[in-house]
């Protein structure tokens, strides 16, 4: 894939080792600019959230941004109460 944007000369060691399957990092020496669009398809791109910069959620679904949406634990006194019922 890195073939198709330029030369590839060098990849991390992550991806050498291939400790990081959900990503490659290659580094490429592009040489001239070629007006040459190359269209690259993800099988899957993980969940990113712009406001806490954390993967697993987006905006949509953020805690920062919508405190309201996160887990509430009991009271503890209710909990309580519950159990000696």
């Amino acid at each position: 894939m890195a073939a198709s944007v330029g030369r590839p000369l060098q990849v991390d060691l992550a991806t050498q080792n291939k400790t990081r399957p959900s990503c490659a990092r290659v580094k490429v020496e592009t040489g001239e600019i070629m007006g040459k669009w190359v269209t690259i398809k993800y099988d899957y791109v993980p969940k990113y959230c712009k406001t806490s910069k954390l993967q697993g959620h987006n905006e949509k679904d953020c805690y920062v941004i919508h405190p309201e949406l996160f887990p509430q634990e009991e009271k503890k006194d209710e909990k309580e109460e519950k159990e000696l019922a």
